[in-house]
């Protein structure tokens, strides 16, 4: 607990290597979830992957009861990277910075 296996979420290439996963993390209590961790193979990103792969996961969050998502963007808030902007086209808006 809170671990749940089919939380946890992967994309294989047609090779079948693992090239993107995220584990989403549900708190009931608060109707919750969280992206972490949340990767992509340096040679796949940029094809859309990880916009999928989240929006799969929202999806997953929201069947098991989730009502809002968090995510943890890590870099330097005077850049403005991929990964950022991906959520952001997502809808997930800035909540804290630390």
């Amino acid at each position: 607990w809170p671990y749940k296996a089919d939380m946890h979420l992967f994309v294989q290439a047609p090779d079948e290597k693992l090239v993107s996963s995220a584990i989403v993390w549900l708190d009931a209590e608060t109707s919750t979830a969280e992206f972490e961790p949340v990767g992509t193979h340096r040679l796949f990103r940029r094809k859309g992957l990880g916009t999928a792969l989240a929006i799969h996961g929202m999806r997953c969050a929201a069947e098991a009861g989730a009502r809002r998502m968090l995510v943890a963007c890590v870099g330097d808030a005077r850049v403005d990277t991929a990964a950022s902007r991906m959520y952001r086209g997502l809808g997930f808006r800035e909540l804290a910075r630390d």
